[in-house]
């Protein structure tokens, strides 16, 4: 699978445990080293999942963004086809970026300003 390729190259990121390394607990380990690394207030690893997303990890996330990043169709989304190409990285202030109005609403809602997501594979 396509994720887990690309979740491995975060593996030399975290360190090993005696625990199993599945691919929620790498994506997990992964998005601590992201939100560490970029000083982030949450952070969230959507995979998609049928129509909509499903959440991989996810650390401190708002409720409303959660929820919204689970109902959003995968292929109507505006920042998933921003990532579309393989890392691709968009960031910037979330009146600006290509979201939908709910997520942007839901963003701001959060106090959430500025935003940085990452296409790490094509479906």
């Amino acid at each position: 699978m396509r994720l887990e390729q690309d979740l491995a190259a975060f593996g030399s990121l975290v360190s090993t445990t005696g625990e199993a390394r599945s691919r929620a607990t790498l994506a997990d380990r992964a998005l601590a080293v992201a939100i560490r690394a970029t000083g982030a207030s949450y952070g969230l690893i959507t995979v998609p999942d049928g129509p909509t997303g499903s959440i991989l990890a996810a650390r401190g996330v708002p409720p409303a963004v959660e929820r919204l990043a689970t109902e959003i169709s995968w292929l109507d989304s505006p920042a998933v086809r921003a990532v579309a190409p393989v890392g691709r990285v968009v960031k910037g202030s979330v009146e600006r970026l290509p979201l939908t109005p709910a997520m942007r609403r839901a963003l701001l809602e959060a106090r959430t300003r500025t935003l940085l997501f990452v296409g790490l594979h094509r479906d």
